[in-house]
Parts: structure tokens; sequence; C-alpha cells
């Protein structure tokens, strides 16, 4: 039992532990906050259970305990479900495109962050091999950045070897919802309201095609790789904006 003990608290506090991690480089979110709780409140009656067992061995205490249990379950039911549906529309694989949008991501200076530049390797490698599809590049300008995102990603497109005639740059968008919203009437101006490959996350693919197919887009999904130790902190980020999405629309 004592070892039992000691592996659960170790893997919560390893738990706390990548969930804080990001936030060292300045990556504080709803996700990590969310994680980073989780791990505590389960820490807390694990630590303390001696001081604990007595209250909760009668009486209310054991109904607030089959709560905490019962809550816990259904908490894993459902990121159960959600990371299955998250992880099914990241391999929703082009069948025949006609173009893509690439969500656009934070702009370091004139320099694409880490995730940003994964999703432009991730275009470039997909438009190089298929000549045919036109790309939007989407992504205004935040207010600590120097340069609209979308413009980051046609530039480190071009730079890849993309022919700037199959770019086209959409720079006032301030959110996933808008980057869809606006290139999805780009598109359809042009006549490209076929397939369209999403380009973005693993985990953002779900979301993202939501929104896509709000907009009349059938969406299908080129994912990035995500740095694994920002991984977990996007996935509980993501369960919760589906969440919302799904209940408040």
């Amino acid at each position: 039992m004592i070892a039992l003990k000691i592996i659960a608290v170790a893997a919560l506090l390893y738990m706390l532990f990548i969930f804080v991690l990001p936030m060292s480089a300045g990556i504080c979110n709803v996700g990590n906050i969310f994680g980073a709780g989780a791990a505590v409140i389960l820490l807390i009656p694990l630590v303390f259970w001696e001081k604990l067992r007595g209250f909760f061995s009668h009486g209310a205490g054991k109904i607030v305990f089959a709560l905490f249990l019962s809550a816990l379950f259904i908490c894993m039911i459902i990121a159960c479900y959600l990371s299955f549906i998250m992880l099914k529309a990241a391999y929703n694989t082009p069948q025949n495109p006609t173009a893509m949008i690439i969500l656009g991501c934070k702009v370091n200076g004139d320099t694409p962050s880490l995730m940003l530049q994964r999703r432009i390797d991730a275009a470039a490698d997909y438009l190089l091999e298929n000549n045919e599809v036109i790309a939007v590049c989407s992504g205004g300008q935040g207010p600590d950045e120097i340069m609209p995102e979308g413009k980051a990603i046609a530039d480190s497109l071009i730079d890849a070897g993309i022919d700037e005639n199959r770019i086209i740059i959409e720079d006032t968008s301030t959110n996933t919802e808008e980057n869809l919203k606006y290139s999805a009437k780009m598109l359809k101006d042009l006549g490209l309201d076929g397939e369209t490959i999403i380009v973005t996350d693993g985990f953002h693919q779900y979301r993202a095609s939501l929104l896509a197919k709000r907009e009349g887009i059938a969406p299908s999904a080129v994912s990035a790789d995500t740095p694994a130790w920002l991984l977990p902190t996007y996935i509980v980020r993501e369960w919760l904006g589906i969440l919302y999405y799904h209940v408040l629309g």
C-alpha cells in the first residue's frame, strides 16, 4: 500500500511538473492552470489521507468522498472521449482538396514561433507535392507582434519554394473562428468551395473542423507535430475549448 501511494504521489508530482513547465517559457493559459490545479487537488487527499480519513469515514464525509470519486470518474470518461474525437480529426486525410487554410500562431519579431513554424513546415511539404492546391495564410497582427501572422506564414512558404501566385494572405483575423470565417470568404470569392485542408496542430483539428463546417467548408486535415513538452497543456486547453463550444456555441 505504501509503495502504491509513493507511485501515485510521484505520478501526480510529475503531472504538476509538466503543466508548470510551459510557464517557464511564458506560456500560461487555461490548459496548464487547469492541469496544475487538478494535480494539486488530487495530491491533497493522497498526501494527507491519514488526517482526512476520519472525516471521509462517516456521515457527510462519505457523501463528499463519493461525489469526489464520481466527478473524477466522469471527468476521465469525458477526457477519453474528447481525446478520441480529437485524434480522429487529426488524421482526417485529404482526398481531393482544392485549397488549404494555414491557421496562424504566435510570431516572435519577424520569426514564426516553434508551433507556427511546424505548421508552416507541414503545409510546405504538402504544397510541394500537390501543385494544384492554393494556400490561404491566415492570421492577423497581435498587440505584441510586429507583423501579421498571415504575412509571416506567406514569407516562410515562399522561402520554402512555394510559388507566391498560389498564396493568399488573410491578415485581419484575431482567433480561430475569424481565421476560418475570413479565409472561407476569400476562397468562395475565388470559386474554391471544394474540400479544404486545415493546417494546424493535431490537437486543434477537431475544433477547427467544427468552425470550418459552420462556414460551409468541407475540411480535411494536415496536422503539424506539437512539441512534446507543450502537448499536455494544449490538449487540456482544447478539451475545455471543445466543451465551451458545445455548451455555449
